[in-house]
This record gives C-alpha cells, structure tokens and sequence, in this order.
C-alpha cells in the first residue's frame, strides 16, 4: 500500500520515506512531490510544494529524503505525497503529520517583567555595567515583577543545572545562586551559547530547599524573590554570562563591595540574551530595553 512516513524532525525539517504502487522510474512515474495541499485523490497540477523530485532509473519502490523548507520550530505539519503518472495525472500517494522540535530559546524569566533598575541605574549598578580595565563588569537588572509580594523566577530555557548555591544560613551572606543551561540556546542577538544565570537576594526559605546538581525545566517555577542583604524590597537582581561557570562564579569590582557574575565567556546583556515570550510574560516596565518578542 503507497505511503508517507514522516520522521526525525528537527527545528526547521524532517525526514520522509515514500513507497509507492512501482518502481520509482521512468517507465511508471516523472516526478514526486511533497505539499501541504491537500488536492484530493488525484489532480492535473501540484503547484505549491517543499519537495520535488524527478524519476529516476531506480527499481525501488520508495523514494526517501528530507524535507527541508517551509517548516519552522514547534509547529504541526500536515503534508501529502503525490507521484505524476507518465500520463501526467498526479496521484495521492499518501499523508503523515509531524511536529518540529521547539529551538531552545532564552526567553525572559519572570511571568510580569516589571524592571525598577536597569544596568544604567546610577543607584548601584552603575559600578556593574561602567567596566574596569581588567573587564570586570557585567549588565544586572533588578525585577520586581509588579507587586510587593514575592513572584516567582522560572527557568528561562528547556533545561537549567544548579552549579552553585550560597549565603543559605549565613546572615552574614548575600544568598545567592547560579544556574546553567544544560544546552546552548538560542540568544535573542542571534548567537547560540550556554546561558548562566546569577540571581542574588532570595531568602532562606525558597533556597534552602535547592541543591546543587537540581534541574529546572522551561517555565517551571524555581523560586521566590527575596530581599537578603542590600535590598530596599522584595526583588530579584539578576546577571547573565555566557559559557561556564569560572570560578566561584563572581568577582569583585574594584573599590566597591559589589559583585559581578564570573564566566568563561563574556556578560551579555539581558535584551540581547532573552527574549519576551508574549505568552508567558506580561510587560509592565522594560526601563528602555530593546527586548525581542517572540510566542513559543
């Protein structure tokens, strides 16, 4: 019986497998080709279609390859076979239905992005983001997701590690901890790299319970804003940097007591590492930043 299988999709493509009645050559067929119009059984003319191919001098009945346009990431498919008989009539050989695989974007980490301090925010982080010339530096923004309750943080990709928890216990610490991508994922610049994410102020309570070594996946809730150490208000202040961790993950910036997140490639900063999943954050105030929407 004339089939099409679909298979091992990937973000923008997939594979196909297409038996047919005969042999695929000349004698029976001139040509095959993929669409996602349905033109019924049979139809003189296939002129929308991802595949075409001619009939070869082949004995095989199936005819295989990949699909590799009109797809895009995290989307369902529909498409239909169709093989022109010598006679020039095209004829349904078959259907399947496949789904993409979502691309591992970094989308924006708090389901109400409400930034009071942007890096350029002359209060503190100004001593951040100004740079030093050893290139101590990186670019913190503090959210405190539109309420003065405490919002969760969720995990901003498919997969992130904890790789290091610190100041649970010790009031003499600023908590705080970092997380890494288990992938690279998708930048809002249009690079691909590992994220780590290092958020400082939340309490006890939403810590003391996370180990090094937990897995978070994409949207799932991590834990509370706080406000441990220098904080005016519930908040998160948050830093990314691409690569791995190095080091104890922070250093210091000369002549303050502040510190930045340390990592084996450079701090980005957070309009070009994340985007705004418009299906998952609600804006209440970017502060200016150029962010990238996208729905995924």
């Amino acid at each position: 019986m004339p089939h099409l299988i679909l298979s091992n999709p990937s973000t923008n493509a997939c594979d196909y497998e297409v038996y047919l009645s005969n042999p695929f050559n000349t004698t029976y067929y001139k040509g095959l080709r993929i669409t996602s119009t349905n033109y019924g059984s049979s139809t003189s003319t296939v002129s929308s279609y991802v595949v075409s191919v001619l009939a070869q001098s082949s004995s095989s009945q199936y005819v295989r390859g990949k699909v590799t346009s009109g797809m895009s990431a995290g989307r369902t498919y529909t498409l239909y076979a169709y093989a022109q008989a010598q006679n020039g009539t095209w004829y349904l050989a078959g259907s399947d239905t496949i789904t993409t695989l979502n691309a591992n974007y970094a989308m924006y980490p708090c389901k109400v992005m409400s930034i009071s301090a942007d890096y350029n925010d002359d209060y503190t982080h100004l001593d951040h983001s100004k740079g030093y010339p050893d290139g101590i530096y990186d670019w913190p923004w503090d959210d405190n997701c539109g309420d003065t309750g405490r919002s969760y943080i969720y995990c901003p990709c498919d997969e992130m590690e904890v790789k290091r928890v610190y100041g649970v216990g010790d009031t003499s610490k600023t908590n705080t901890i970092w997380l890494r991508s288990t992938t690279q994922v998708k930048l809002a610049n249009g690079s691909t790299d590992y994220l780590v994410m290092m958020v400082i102020h939340p309490n006890d309570d939403t810590l003391q319970n996370i180990s090094v070594g937990d897995r978070f996946t994409r949207g799932q809730a991590m834990f509370k804003e706080g406000k441990e150490g220098i904080s005016l208000g519930y908040h998160f202040h948050i830093s990314l940097g691409l690569g791995s961790i190095e080091g104890t993950g922070w250093r210091n910036v000369p002549d303050t007591p502040y510190y930045v997140i340390y990592t084996t490639n450079d701090p980005i900063k957070p309009e070009n590492a994340l985007y705004i999943n418009s299906n998952f954050t609600t804006v209440i105030d970017k502060k200016g930043l150029n962010f990238k929407y996208m729905s995924f």
